[in-house]
């Protein structure tokens, strides 16, 4: 196994991870989508691969499938081509692929367009993709929950493998075996509009809200006091969470009763909980007082560190970084949880640093990017 071989595709892998970055795929609101995607169907029908691209019915949103010989796999690569928003405090152009003393810096070069240059830098390296049992996906909206993404994916079952990897930022030492679950909730309280310089007039809507968010916070204190016995990365993502008030709103006026005022919830559940019953703990809490929406569930999942996948990733890991690595707990949501939840056993491992993701001045160490090129060529070519 000449793993030299991959050190000459540096060029290659810098080169991409900076034209991907150079689309501006910003989610929301979705930008620029098409045209990246048909940037990876044709640099994948470069490297060999069978590729087609599934647009999801009646939008905008491109889901791009590439496969070696069949479309039944060993091994999937589930890649995300979306970036958040780039927001403000760059010292560089958020969608250049600037480089400084060896690091590539840009909106989406840790998560995840470096990890999709490893990726590609990886087939190329293989001689012959006959030789090899090998699918990927590229999706878009994996920052705002995955729905027309990788869920569609799934779902429509355009996916058939064994085992699956996603090059998610992991920091290279830390694979994520395991996810919280999330539940994002809107609560909306209803009243009575009135003229404020009248006592009795109108019923406050604003004044419900506040008596329903000091029960949740009793709901939450019992909450936080919930721990995984999993081991988590970043430490401190083992407990779980509810965040009240991430939008919040009340009333039209100043100089008026508000006759309606929301909130929104965001619980964050354990692998060892169930959606269902955090569910049923905040709606037996609100009571009849408001209306609930739920916005968004993402279920919780942990796969055995004897799994397969795990130990093909621990495997390439002692071959190229002469290290294991560990297992541990995402404090976050990730697309992984689609994969697992349909019975196809997936982890999260790559380049970049996981808490880099989504700030000003985001970068990718271009010899981390490198290494995770290597370690997936060697699952690349060890599954079969």
């Amino acid at each position: 196994m000449n793993l030299s071989a991959i050190d000459d595709l540096k060029p290659y892998a810098v080169g991409l991870a900076q034209q991907l970055i150079q689309f501006p795929t910003e989610n929301p609101p979705g930008r620029d989508y098409h045209n990246c995607a048909e940037f990876l169907k044709k640099e994948c029908e470069t490297l060999g691969l069978e590729t087609e691209i599934v647009q999801v019915e009646a939008t905008d949103r491109y889901n791009v499938l590439a496969w070696t010989s069949t479309r039944k796999t060993d091994l999937h690569f589930h890649c995300h081509y979306d970036v958040v928003p780039a927001g403000h405090g760059w010292a560089y152009n958020p969608f250049s692929g600037s480089i400084v003393d060896g690091t590539l810096y840009g909106r989406g070069s840790s998560d995840m367009k470096g990890g999709i240059a490893a990726v590609f830098t990886a087939l190329k390296a293989v001689q012959n993709l006959e030789d090899i049992s090998i699918s990927v996906s590229l999706t878009p909206d994996e920052e705002t929950g995955g729905a027309l993404g990788a869920e569609y994916v799934v779902k429509n079952q355009l996916v058939d493998t064994k085992m699956a990897v996603l090059p998610e930022p992991t920091g290279l030492k830390t694979m994520f075996n395991a996810c919280k679950g999330a539940l994002w909730v809107q609560v909306t309280v209803h009243g009575e509009a009135g003229h404020p310089s009248v006592k009795g007039l109108g019923v406050n809507a604003f004044d419900r809200m506040v008596v329903i968010a000091s029960r949740l916070q009793k709901l939450k204190e019992i909450v936080e006091h919930k721990k995984s016995a999993l081991h988590s990365y970043p430490e401190g993502g083992e407990w779980a969470n509810l965040t009240l008030g991430g939008r919040c709103s009340s009333g039209e006026a100043v100089n008026a009763v508000p006759g309606q005022a929301l909130f929104t919830i965001d619980r964050r559940t354990l692998p060892e909980e169930d959606l269902e019953t955090a569910q049923q703990e905040i709606r037996e809490c609100i009571g009849k007082d408001a209306e609930i929406t739920v916005l968004m569930e993402a279920r919780p999942f942990h796969i055995d560190e004897q799994t397969d996948v795990c130990q093909l990733l621990n495997t390439a890991s002692e071959t190229v970084m002469r290290t294991s690595v560990n297992c541990a707990l995402c404090p976050g949501f990730l697309d992984a949880r689609h994969f697992v939840h349909a019975g196809i056993p997936c982890v999260t491992w790559g380049p970049g640093i996981y808490g880099n993701a989504h700030i000003s001045n985001e970068f990718i160490r271009i010899e981390d990017m490198m290494t995770a090129a290597k370690v997936f060529y060697v699952m690349a070519t060890t599954t079969t």
